[in-house]
């Protein structure tokens, strides 16, 4: 059974994957704020590994300081 089971989820996770870059890039397209796109970025990596709390951090353009971005959970 797990021969089944096993491979269909990899397919199911992978298409979700993809369908989550793809609706990640028409964000960046149509212009969505940067706040927005890393938002939904963070989450579509949460969703992907159970347990994993997701944040990015943006260096300050003096390359000295880090500010938060994103952290939705």
């Amino acid at each position: 059974m797990s021969r089944i089971v096993i491979p269909r989820v990899r397919h199911l996770r992978a298409n979700a994957l993809r369908a989550g870059e793809r609706d990640i890039l028409e964000m960046i397209a149509r212009g969505v704020p940067l706040l927005e796109v890393l938002d939904r970025l963070t989450r579509l990596n949460e969703s992907e590994f159970p347990g994993l709390l997701a944040s990015i951090l943006l260096l300050d353009p003096a390359g000295k300081c880090l500010r938060h971005a994103a952290a939705p959970t």
